[in-house]
């Protein structure tokens, strides 16, 4: 969002939202039709009351928009600005029955380039057929595009796909950036799906994206619909991805963007500053160390690390493909763990236990570690599905290392 830019939030609930949008906004106009929606977000965001960027209304947007001095303002200091237009307009999950009226009345106040964001739950999701409880109202992708595209083919529409939803995503892709087979076989259960599922999504998701239909059968929708221009005129993120489950000093998001291509990692707290820092101490002692991979190193500032976007197969593709083919690749294992670990021999030294090991695997019975060979600079994330091979190999990710 521009920073200087009006919002309208269509149904607020209790309010999880209003707060991120005041923050990243000039002004937030909060439409809900339950009183009780209004007062408790009015209470929960009272500490943002100097920011003085809320209002709230009771009433629905297609009130609002035809201005029929119906809105009842609700703990507003002023009326309603009948002429005002907005830069966006969000339906988080609240776009309803009268769905075509909602969507003709968001567009009507919207300025020129304003922008109409829709999340929704899709009705053909594999979430869905294995039993999770829909929505009240959701919409599968060509409906949002006959709700949304003046050209009723979807050509001003952009079309993300949260997963595993669009309440709480951890991965977030693009037509620009799709799941291919194997990226969505462990996806993470949500919260409210059954006990009993019925159907291996994983295996379901391999077989949707090896066939190229898994916009059709993705969990969730966020469209983005401009008033005017091309939203493909400008940089966007093509995909994300969230780690919000590690301790406050390590949460980051991983960013790809288009036109070119590059990649960005992002604290997402102000303790993570220093992780983000650490990647080219990190990257220096890796290939410093290490033969046969290369190590891409980053651009670091104000918690954010750059890279290049490198282009490849992993090597754990490659691996698949063999034992796609019926073979047991051992010798290919052992190839291939020994091109990981070729290392300069005056990085070499013998292993110990050290405080930051026992931190990451827990204890173990000594006897079993003694008289191994330690690496100086030891990367967790050495795995096969991180190692990039192309006219050099590189090892994509080294987050976690320990010297």
């Amino acid at each position: 969002f521009r920073p200087d830019g009006a919002l309208v939030q269509v149904g607020s609930d209790y309010g999880a939202l209003t707060g991120v949008y005041s923050r990243k906004t000039a002004h937030v106009d909060v439409l809900d039709s339950l009183e009780e929606n209004l007062e408790v977000n009015c209470l929960r965001h009272r500490e943002l009351a100097g920011l003085q960027n809320i209002s709230y209304y009771k009433g629905e947007i297609c009130s609002y928009a035809l201005q029929d001095g119906s809105i009842k303002e609700v703990f507003a200091k002023e009326n309603a600005v009948s002429a005002k237009k907005y830069d966006y307009i969000v339906f988080a999950g609240t776009l309803g029955e009268n769905a075509k009226e909602e969507i003709r009345a968001a567009k009507a106040l919207l300025k020129p380039e304003g922008e109409l964001l829709v999340a929704a739950c899709n009705p053909f999701g594999l979430k869905y057929w294995a039993g999770a409880q829909k929505d009240a109202y959701s919409f599968s992708k060509s409906a949002l595009i006959r709700l949304l595209s003046a050209q009723d083919r979807g050509r001003d529409v952009k079309f993300y796909y949260p997963m595993p939803d669009y309440r709480i995503p951890v991965t977030i892709f693009s037509d620009d950036y799709l799941p291919g087979k194997g990226d969505l076989t462990d996806t993470v259960t949500a919260y409210d799906y059954p006990p009993y599922l019925a159907l291996d999504i994983g295996a379901s998701y391999d077989a949707v994206c090896e066939d190229g239909q898994f916009d059709r059968y993705a969990n969730a929708y966020l469209a983005i619909w401009r008033q005017r221009g091309d939203l493909g005129d400008e940089e966007r993120a093509e995909y994300i991805k969230y780690n919000r489950t590690r301790k406050e000093a390590f949460q980051i998001k991983t960013v790809i963007f288009g036109k070119p291509r590059r990649v960005a990692k992002t604290a997402l707290a102000a303790d993570g500053a220093e992780h983000i820092a650490s990647f080219k101490k990190k990257c220096r002692g890796l290939n410093r160390q290490h033969l046969n991979l290369r190590f891409a190193m980053p651009d670091t500032m104000d918690g954010i690390a750059g890279f290049p976007y490198i282009e490849g197969h992993t090597l754990s593709e490659q691996l698949g493909e063999a034992v796609r083919d019926g073979k047991a690749p051992v010798d290919t294992v052992k190839e291939a763990m020994e091109t990981m670990l070729a290392a300069d021999p005056s990085c070499l030294q013998p292993f110990q236990v050290t405080p930051e090991f026992i931190q990451v695997f827990g204890e173990m019975p000594l006897k079993a570690l003694e008289g191994g060979v330690s690496l100086q600079v030891s990367n967790i994330d050495m795995l096969f599905e991180n190692i990039l091979l192309g006219e050099e190999t590189y090892c994509l990710d080294y987050e976690w290392v320990f010297f």
